[in-house]
């Protein structure tokens, strides 16, 4: 009897271990969240025409930050796959077009999509990947302070 509780406890902890999951602290949550894009930390992959870029985004907002500098965006949402970006402080007149961007593959956590200026026919494709949730972010950088 002792041998058939004592094999009992031990399977029940070894099938345990297995199917936990362990969690991180900083996940970006599911990936069936349709409105997954529109807050958070995420990033653009460098292109031979385009650098790398930080975007961070909340609710109206999205703030670029390049190599040369940090542009600040109004974003309207006109659906799950199209936004709008309007410089909030435009530097001149090619600044102050207003810029569509349209999502065309979801894939996890990035998407690709294809952004236009104004009404001119100049297209730019692109890879947006999230890295981090707001408020997780915000956590991580207070825990290296």
């Amino acid at each position: 009897m002792k041998k058939t509780i004592f094999f009992l406890t031990l399977l029940t902890l070894i099938v345990s271990s297995c199917t936990t999951k362990s969690k991180s602290k900083y996940e970006l949550g599911s990936r069936n969240n349709k409105e997954r894009f529109k807050s958070g930390y995420f990033e653009t992959l460098a292109t031979d025409d385009y650098p790398s870029t930080t975007i961070i985004r909340k609710n109206n907002l999205q703030i670029e930050i390049y190599e040369t500098g940090i542009d600040t965006f109004s974003i309207k949402w006109e659906g799950l796959f199209k936004y709008k970006l309007k410089q909030i402080n435009p530097k001149n007149n090619l600044d102050n077009q207003e810029y569509t961007m349209q999502i065309k593959e979801i894939g996890g956590f990035k998407y690709q999509f294809v952004g236009s200026m104004g009404k001119s026919n100049f297209e730019v494709n692109g890879t947006v990947i999230k890295v981090a949730n707001l408020k997780d972010s915000l956590e991580f950088e207070k825990s290296l302070r």
